[in-house]
Protein backbone atom coordinates (compact mmCIF):
# COMPACT_ATOMS: atom_id res chain seq x y z
CA UNK A 1 0.00 0.00 0.00
CA UNK A 2 1.43 3.34 -1.01
CA UNK A 3 1.17 6.47 1.06
CA UNK A 4 -1.52 8.79 -0.36
CA UNK A 5 -0.15 11.70 -2.37
CA UNK A 6 -3.34 13.58 -3.17
CA UNK A 7 -6.22 15.00 -1.17
CA UNK A 8 -8.51 12.58 -3.01
CA UNK A 9 -6.43 9.59 -1.89
CA UNK A 10 -6.32 10.95 1.63
CA UNK A 11 -10.07 11.47 1.89
CA UNK A 12 -10.65 7.91 0.67
CA UNK A 13 -8.68 6.71 3.66
CA UNK A 14 -10.37 9.16 6.00
CA UNK A 15 -13.83 7.85 5.17
CA UNK A 16 -12.85 4.23 5.85
CA UNK A 17 -15.12 4.03 8.90
CA UNK A 18 -12.52 3.87 11.66
CA UNK A 19 -12.71 6.30 14.58
CA UNK A 20 -9.74 8.21 15.86
CA UNK A 21 -9.91 6.56 19.26
CA UNK A 22 -6.84 4.39 19.78
CA UNK A 23 -5.69 3.01 23.09
CA UNK A 24 -3.25 0.42 24.14
CA UNK A 25 -3.18 -2.63 26.33
CA UNK A 26 -0.01 -4.65 26.84
CA UNK A 27 3.31 -4.98 25.06
CA UNK A 28 4.53 -8.46 24.41
CA UNK A 29 7.70 -9.39 26.21
CA UNK A 30 9.53 -9.27 22.92
CA UNK A 31 8.35 -5.75 22.18
CA UNK A 32 9.26 -4.33 25.56
CA UNK A 33 12.72 -5.87 25.58
CA UNK A 34 13.99 -4.16 22.45
CA UNK A 35 15.08 -0.57 22.14
CA UNK A 36 14.60 -0.14 18.40
CA UNK A 37 12.99 -2.17 15.66
CA UNK A 38 14.99 -1.06 12.66
CA UNK A 39 18.51 -1.89 11.59
CA UNK A 40 18.63 0.05 8.34
CA UNK A 41 20.96 3.03 8.22
CA UNK A 42 19.71 4.57 5.00
CA UNK A 43 15.92 4.59 5.00
CA UNK A 44 13.52 3.45 7.76
CA UNK A 45 10.48 2.59 5.66
CA UNK A 46 11.00 -0.97 4.59
CA UNK A 47 9.36 -3.55 6.85
CA UNK A 48 7.10 -4.03 9.82
CA UNK A 49 8.51 -5.15 13.13
CA UNK A 50 7.39 -5.72 16.71
CA UNK A 51 3.80 -6.28 15.62
CA UNK A 52 1.00 -5.59 18.06
CA UNK A 53 -2.55 -6.86 18.33
CA UNK A 54 -5.33 -4.40 18.82
CA UNK A 55 -9.00 -3.69 19.37
CA UNK A 56 -10.70 -1.17 17.11
CA UNK A 57 -12.04 1.99 18.71
CA UNK A 58 -15.44 3.52 18.08
CA UNK A 59 -16.64 6.99 17.40
CA UNK A 60 -14.50 9.98 16.55
CA UNK A 61 -12.41 12.46 18.47
CA UNK A 62 -12.35 10.18 21.49
CA UNK A 63 -9.55 10.29 24.02
CA UNK A 64 -10.28 7.40 26.36
CA UNK A 65 -8.31 4.32 27.42
CA UNK A 66 -5.66 3.03 24.96
CA UNK A 67 -6.28 -0.37 23.33
CA UNK A 68 -3.84 -2.07 20.95
CA UNK A 69 -4.73 -2.92 17.37
CA UNK A 70 -3.24 -5.10 14.72
CA UNK A 71 -0.81 -3.39 12.31
CA UNK A 72 -3.51 -3.33 9.64
CA UNK A 73 -5.84 -1.44 11.98
CA UNK A 74 -3.01 0.83 13.00
CA UNK A 75 -2.50 1.72 9.37
CA UNK A 76 -6.22 2.34 8.93
CA UNK A 77 -6.32 4.49 12.02
CA UNK A 78 -3.21 6.32 10.89
CA UNK A 79 -4.79 7.24 7.60
CA UNK A 80 -7.62 8.85 9.54
CA UNK A 81 -5.98 10.72 12.34
CA UNK A 82 -2.80 11.71 10.49
CA UNK A 83 -3.82 12.31 6.91
CA UNK A 84 -7.10 13.99 7.75
CA UNK A 85 -5.19 17.12 8.59
CA UNK A 86 -2.78 16.78 5.69
CA UNK A 87 -5.75 16.74 3.40
CA UNK A 88 -7.04 19.91 4.92
CA UNK A 89 -3.68 21.66 4.95
CA UNK A 90 -2.34 20.43 1.27
CA UNK A 91 15.30 19.69 33.31
CA UNK A 92 18.31 19.45 31.31
CA UNK A 93 18.23 22.87 32.87
CA UNK A 94 20.80 25.57 32.40
CA UNK A 95 23.72 24.90 34.74
CA UNK A 96 22.75 26.09 38.20
CA UNK A 97 25.11 28.71 39.53
CA UNK A 98 24.72 28.74 43.30
CA UNK A 99 24.92 32.01 45.15
CA UNK A 100 26.53 32.97 48.44
CA UNK A 101 30.15 33.55 49.44
CA UNK A 102 30.80 29.85 49.97
CA UNK A 103 29.71 29.00 46.43
CA UNK A 104 31.09 31.87 44.42
CA UNK A 105 31.66 31.10 40.74
CA UNK A 106 34.65 32.64 39.04
CA UNK A 107 34.09 34.91 36.07
CA UNK A 108 36.15 32.51 33.95
CA UNK A 109 33.88 29.58 34.82
CA UNK A 110 30.79 31.67 34.14
CA UNK A 111 32.19 32.81 30.79
CA UNK A 112 32.97 29.22 29.81
CA UNK A 113 29.47 28.07 30.75
CA UNK A 114 27.88 30.87 28.74
CA UNK A 115 30.16 30.18 25.78
CA UNK A 116 29.14 26.53 25.69
CA UNK A 117 25.46 27.34 25.89
CA UNK A 118 25.40 30.24 23.44
CA UNK A 119 27.68 28.71 20.81
CA UNK A 120 25.28 27.19 18.29
CA UNK A 121 26.95 24.02 17.06
CA UNK A 122 23.70 23.26 15.21
CA UNK A 123 23.88 26.55 13.29
CA UNK A 124 25.25 25.05 10.08
CA UNK A 125 22.51 22.45 9.91
CA UNK A 126 19.00 23.28 8.71
CA UNK A 127 17.40 24.47 11.94
CA UNK A 128 14.47 26.44 13.28
CA UNK A 129 14.72 28.30 16.57
CA UNK A 130 11.55 29.10 18.50
CA UNK A 131 11.89 32.68 19.76
CA UNK A 132 8.64 33.24 21.66
CA UNK A 133 5.03 32.16 22.01
CA UNK A 134 2.32 34.44 20.62
CA UNK A 135 -0.83 32.40 21.34
CA UNK A 136 -1.25 29.66 23.95
CA UNK A 137 -4.75 28.23 23.55
CA UNK A 138 -4.47 24.59 22.48
CA UNK A 139 -7.92 23.11 21.92
CA UNK A 140 -9.43 26.46 22.91
CA UNK A 141 -8.79 25.59 26.58
CA UNK A 142 -6.49 28.47 27.44
CA UNK A 143 -4.72 30.07 29.10
CA UNK A 144 -5.21 32.59 26.23
CA UNK A 145 -8.92 31.87 26.03
CA UNK A 146 -9.71 35.10 24.21
CA UNK A 147 -7.63 34.10 21.20
CA UNK A 148 -8.23 31.57 18.40
CA UNK A 149 -7.70 27.92 19.34
CA UNK A 150 -4.18 26.60 18.95
CA UNK A 151 -0.62 27.60 19.71
CA UNK A 152 1.41 30.08 17.67
CA UNK A 153 5.17 30.56 18.02
CA UNK A 154 7.52 33.06 16.39
CA UNK A 155 10.50 31.29 14.85
CA UNK A 156 13.76 32.05 13.05
CA UNK A 157 14.78 29.67 10.27
CA UNK A 158 18.23 28.98 8.83
CA UNK A 159 19.44 26.69 6.03
CA UNK A 160 15.95 25.28 5.45
CA UNK A 161 15.93 26.21 1.76
CA UNK A 162 13.67 29.29 1.94
CA UNK A 163 14.73 32.88 1.23
CA UNK A 164 12.93 34.17 4.32
CA UNK A 165 14.15 33.64 7.86
CA UNK A 166 11.06 34.61 9.92
CA UNK A 167 7.90 32.54 10.21
CA UNK A 168 5.14 31.51 12.57
CA UNK A 169 4.85 27.94 13.80
CA UNK A 170 1.23 26.92 14.35
CA UNK A 171 0.28 23.89 16.45
CA UNK A 172 -3.35 22.75 16.54
CA UNK A 173 -5.24 19.79 17.98
CA UNK A 174 -7.44 17.89 15.52
CA UNK A 175 -8.82 15.47 18.11
CA UNK A 176 -10.28 15.99 21.55
CA UNK A 177 -7.76 17.26 24.09
CA UNK A 178 -7.70 16.72 27.85
CA UNK A 179 -4.82 18.61 29.48
CA UNK A 180 -3.63 18.14 33.03
CA UNK A 181 -2.92 21.87 33.42
CA UNK A 182 -2.98 24.26 30.46
CA UNK A 183 -0.70 26.67 32.34
CA UNK A 184 2.14 24.22 31.72
CA UNK A 185 1.68 24.35 27.95
CA UNK A 186 3.74 26.79 25.93
CA UNK A 187 7.43 27.53 25.58
CA UNK A 188 9.91 26.02 28.03
CA UNK A 189 13.38 27.25 27.16
CA UNK A 190 13.76 26.50 23.46
CA UNK A 191 11.04 23.88 23.18
CA UNK A 192 7.30 23.82 22.66
CA UNK A 193 5.61 21.89 25.47
CA UNK A 194 2.24 20.13 25.71
CA UNK A 195 0.85 18.08 28.58
CA UNK A 196 -2.00 15.57 28.75
CA UNK A 197 -3.96 13.78 31.43
CA UNK A 198 -2.99 10.17 32.03
CA UNK A 199 -4.74 7.61 29.85
CA UNK A 200 -5.50 10.14 27.11
CA UNK A 201 -3.99 11.20 23.80
CA UNK A 202 -4.19 14.18 21.46
CA UNK A 203 -3.67 14.41 17.70
CA UNK A 204 -1.59 17.44 16.68
CA UNK A 205 -0.56 19.16 13.48
CA UNK A 206 2.31 21.64 13.20
CA UNK A 207 2.84 23.84 10.18
CA UNK A 208 4.73 27.01 9.29
CA UNK A 209 3.09 30.18 8.02
CA UNK A 210 4.39 33.36 6.41
CA UNK A 211 3.39 36.02 8.97
CA UNK A 212 2.94 38.65 6.24
CA UNK A 213 0.79 36.69 3.78
CA UNK A 214 -0.62 34.11 6.23
CA UNK A 215 0.13 31.43 3.61
CA UNK A 216 1.37 28.00 4.54
CA UNK A 217 5.08 27.40 3.89
CA UNK A 218 6.64 24.24 2.53
CA UNK A 219 10.07 23.69 4.07
CA UNK A 220 12.42 21.95 1.61
CA UNK A 221 14.49 20.43 4.42
CA UNK A 222 14.82 20.32 8.15
CA UNK A 223 14.36 18.27 11.31
CA UNK A 224 11.97 17.77 14.20
CA UNK A 225 13.02 16.52 17.63
CA UNK A 226 10.91 15.03 20.41
CA UNK A 227 12.31 15.07 23.95
CA UNK A 228 11.60 13.41 27.26
CA UNK A 229 9.83 10.32 25.95
CA UNK A 230 9.54 8.34 29.16
CA UNK A 231 6.93 6.81 31.48
CA UNK A 232 5.10 7.04 34.79
CA UNK A 233 4.58 4.40 37.46
CA UNK A 234 3.19 0.90 36.88
CA UNK A 235 3.62 0.73 33.12
CA UNK A 236 2.22 4.17 32.25
CA UNK A 237 4.20 4.50 29.04
CA UNK A 238 4.23 7.67 26.95
CA UNK A 239 4.08 7.44 23.19
CA UNK A 240 4.58 9.74 20.22
CA UNK A 241 3.12 8.49 16.94
CA UNK A 242 4.41 10.38 13.90
CA UNK A 243 3.14 10.24 10.33
CA UNK A 244 5.91 9.01 8.04
CA UNK A 245 6.76 12.37 6.51
CA UNK A 246 10.44 11.59 7.12
CA UNK A 247 12.91 9.19 5.42
CA UNK A 248 15.17 8.83 8.46
CA UNK A 249 15.01 9.09 12.22
CA UNK A 250 17.85 9.29 14.72
CA UNK A 251 17.95 7.90 18.25
CA UNK A 252 20.84 7.86 20.67
CA UNK A 253 23.19 4.98 21.28
CA UNK A 254 21.75 2.85 24.11
CA UNK A 255 18.41 4.59 23.55
CA UNK A 256 15.66 4.32 26.16
CA UNK A 257 13.03 4.76 23.43
CA UNK A 258 11.32 1.74 21.89
CA UNK A 259 10.48 2.16 18.19
CA UNK A 260 7.64 0.54 16.26
CA UNK A 261 7.51 1.08 12.51
CA UNK A 262 4.35 0.77 10.43
CA UNK A 263 3.38 1.61 6.88
CA UNK A 264 2.00 5.08 7.53
CA UNK A 265 3.27 5.92 11.00
CA UNK A 266 6.11 5.29 13.41
CA UNK A 267 5.52 5.13 17.16
CA UNK A 268 8.17 5.94 19.75
CA UNK A 269 7.49 4.56 23.23
CA UNK A 270 8.93 5.75 26.54
CA UNK A 271 9.59 2.96 29.02
CA UNK A 272 11.59 4.49 31.87
CA UNK A 273 9.79 6.19 34.74
CA UNK A 274 10.54 9.87 35.24
CA UNK A 275 8.56 12.86 36.48
CA UNK A 276 10.05 15.96 34.89
CA UNK A 277 13.48 16.18 36.49
CA UNK A 278 15.38 15.61 33.25
CA UNK A 279 13.35 17.80 30.90
CA UNK A 280 15.68 19.87 28.68
CA UNK A 281 15.31 23.61 28.17
CA UNK A 282 18.15 24.17 25.69
CA UNK A 283 19.89 22.12 23.02
CA UNK A 284 23.54 23.16 23.33
CA UNK A 285 24.29 20.38 25.82
CA UNK A 286 22.23 17.41 26.92
CA UNK A 287 22.94 14.77 29.52
CA UNK A 288 23.26 11.15 28.36
CA UNK A 289 19.83 10.33 29.79
CA UNK A 290 18.21 13.27 27.98
CA UNK A 291 19.71 12.10 24.70
CA UNK A 292 18.60 8.52 25.31
CA UNK A 293 15.02 9.78 25.60
CA UNK A 294 15.11 11.92 22.44
CA UNK A 295 14.28 11.28 18.78
CA UNK A 296 15.13 13.47 15.79
CA UNK A 297 13.31 12.94 12.48
CA UNK A 298 14.49 14.33 9.14
CA UNK A 299 12.20 15.93 6.57
CA UNK A 300 11.97 14.00 3.31
CA UNK A 301 12.92 15.03 -0.21
CA UNK A 302 9.40 16.37 -0.80
CA UNK A 303 9.79 18.87 2.02
CA UNK A 304 7.39 19.52 4.87
CA UNK A 305 3.94 21.10 4.65
CA UNK A 306 2.72 19.80 7.98
CA UNK A 307 4.09 17.58 10.73
CA UNK A 308 1.25 15.39 11.96
CA UNK A 309 1.68 13.46 15.19
CA UNK A 310 -0.10 12.12 18.23
CA UNK A 311 0.99 12.26 21.86
CA UNK A 312 -0.42 10.39 24.84
CA UNK A 313 0.09 7.77 27.51
CA UNK A 314 -1.29 4.48 28.75
CA UNK A 315 -3.33 4.06 31.92
CA UNK A 316 -1.70 5.60 34.97
CA UNK A 317 -1.91 8.34 37.56
CA UNK A 318 0.65 10.96 36.55
CA UNK A 319 0.25 13.73 33.97
CA UNK A 320 2.56 13.36 30.98
CA UNK A 321 4.40 16.03 29.01
CA UNK A 322 6.16 16.13 25.67
CA UNK A 323 8.65 18.72 24.43
CA UNK A 324 9.46 19.20 20.78
CA UNK A 325 11.20 21.57 18.41
CA UNK A 326 12.61 21.78 14.91
CA UNK A 327 16.31 21.45 15.62
CA UNK A 328 18.59 18.59 14.43
CA UNK A 329 19.40 17.95 18.08
CA UNK A 330 20.60 14.35 17.91
CA UNK A 331 22.99 15.28 15.09
CA UNK A 332 24.65 18.28 16.70
CA UNK A 333 24.05 18.79 20.42
CA UNK A 334 26.97 18.06 22.71
CA UNK A 335 26.82 15.46 25.48
CA UNK A 336 27.59 16.60 29.01
CA UNK A 337 29.01 13.45 30.56
CA UNK A 338 28.73 12.70 34.30
CA UNK A 339 32.49 13.22 34.71
CA UNK A 340 32.18 16.75 33.30
CA UNK A 341 33.57 15.99 29.84
CA UNK A 342 31.80 17.66 26.91
CA UNK A 343 31.66 15.37 23.88
CA UNK A 344 30.68 16.27 20.32
CA UNK A 345 27.48 14.72 18.99
CA UNK A 346 29.21 12.37 16.54
CA UNK A 347 32.14 11.45 18.77
CA UNK A 348 32.38 7.68 19.27
CA UNK A 349 33.61 6.10 22.46
CA UNK A 350 33.96 7.46 26.02
CA UNK A 351 30.35 6.49 26.65
CA UNK A 352 29.02 9.16 24.30
CA UNK A 353 25.37 8.97 23.21
CA UNK A 354 26.03 9.44 19.50
CA UNK A 355 23.10 9.29 17.02
CA UNK A 356 22.16 6.09 15.25
CA UNK A 357 20.31 6.38 11.94
CA UNK A 358 17.02 4.48 12.08
CA UNK A 359 18.26 2.65 15.14
CA UNK A 360 21.07 1.05 13.14
CA UNK A 361 24.52 2.33 12.35
CA UNK A 362 26.11 5.50 13.72
CA UNK A 363 24.88 8.49 11.68
CA UNK A 364 28.25 9.63 10.36
CA UNK A 365 27.75 9.17 6.61
CA UNK A 366 25.87 12.43 6.02
CA UNK A 367 25.83 12.18 2.22
CA UNK A 368 24.01 8.84 2.10
CA UNK A 369 21.46 10.12 4.62
CA UNK A 370 20.77 13.34 2.70
CA UNK A 371 22.14 15.53 5.49
CA UNK A 372 23.62 18.87 4.49
CA UNK A 373 25.81 21.15 6.58
CA UNK A 374 26.93 24.72 5.92
CA UNK A 375 27.57 25.57 2.27
CA UNK A 376 26.34 22.14 1.20
CA UNK A 377 22.84 23.37 2.06
CA UNK A 378 22.99 26.19 -0.51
Amino acid sequence: MSIPRSCEDTLRLVTGGEGVKEECCKHSAASSSTGSSSSSSSNKHGAFSNNISCVAGTGTNNVGSPLWRSPSHVAAFSSIFLFLVVAGLCRHTLPRLSGGPSAAVSSATLAETQRRLTADQCGEFPSIKIEKILVNNLGGLGPDTGKPPGMVFEVVMSNVGLPQTKAHLQVNAFTGYLPWWVGSNGLHGEWATINVRPNTAVGLVANFVDPETNKNLTLPRGYMTFFDIDAGHNGQKEFVTVSNFFPNYFVGDQTMVHTEEHLLVTTFWGRDSEFGHDNPVQHAELTPVQEKKSVTVQFGAEGLQAAVFKFGSLVGTSPREIRFGFQPTMLCSKTHMPDGNILDALELGQGNIFPRANGGEAATDFKSLGICVGKDCD
